[in-house]
């Protein structure tokens, strides 16, 4: 009797210890989809903030083609000079006067600046202030830190920048190497990224610069605090930033 009774508690304990064992799996596997889940939120967010940006790319690329004009050139009227050698003599069409040049001229200047979504007016506001922003929680944990309030360099970014909106800026690291990190806005989007920096402080070339996370609100010229995707170089969870 007391050995059927050592045997039931041995099976007892057995069951209860797969029991527990289930249970820890079901756990794992649970977590596991609730990454899954969150990590197919992330790339749809970033799928559609990918083919915002394929939209605006394709706008701009429309309006440049229609604000640039092409002057008709004529030659089919070639003459022989003394010589015998024959020369091409160029004509512009007549509906390409003097007045039509200027306004090509002025079309073609208004066309190098990018289409940029517009921002609040801000320039009496507080959020022109700001000195210093600092972000937190970033899954890539070299973002985390204090930036402040830069001049930006053509070196460090080779490309336009929305007007009158801040960008913000510090060191750290990358994989054990000198990095510059940025906080900016271009085109209507704001940027968080990273790009080798040289012993003078700015970044060695835009082939290193990674894109680590992205929001595409544009009508604030401060970062937003929240509400940040995740872009090629970066990981979840998304920053947050304070001032």
């Amino acid at each position: 009797m007391a050995s059927r009774n050592l045997d039931g508690c041995r099976v007892m304990k057995e069951a209860e210890q797969r029991l527990a064992f289930a249970q820890e799996s079901e756990k794992r596997t649970q977590g596991q989809l609730e990454a899954a889940k969150t990590q197919l939120k992330v790339a749809k967010t970033q799928l559609e903030v990918d083919q915002n940006e394929v939209k605006k790319k394709k706008s701009f690329l429309e309006e440049t083609r229609e604000k640039l004009q092409v002057i008709d050139v004529d030659e089919d009227d070639d003459t022989e000079s003394g010589d015998g050698k024959r020369t091409g003599e160029v004509k512009l069409s007549p509906n390409h006067g003097s007045g039509k040049k200027a306004r090509t001229d002025s079309n073609m200047a208004a066309a190098s600046q990018p289409s940029v979504v517009p921002a609040s007016d801000t320039s009496n506001g507080e959020e022109n202030v700001v000195e210093q922003i600092v972000v937190e929680g970033a899954g890539v944990s070299e973002v985390n830190g204090t930036y402040k309030r830069c001049q930006p360099s053509y070196h460090d970014f080779p490309f336009s920048l929305d007007k009158n909106v801040p960008v913000y800026s510090k060191s750290g690291s990358w994989k054990g190497n000198a990095a510059k990190f940025s906080i900016y806005r271009q085109l209507g989007y704001w940027w968080v990224t990273c790009g080798d920096q040289d012993s003078a402080g700015a970044c060695c070339s835009t082939s290193t610069m990674r894109s680590l996370y992205g929001n595409s609100r544009s009508d604030t010229n401060l970062p937003p605090k929240n509400d940040w995707y995740v872009l090629t170089e970066g990981s979840i969870p998304s920053p947050q930033l304070k001032w």
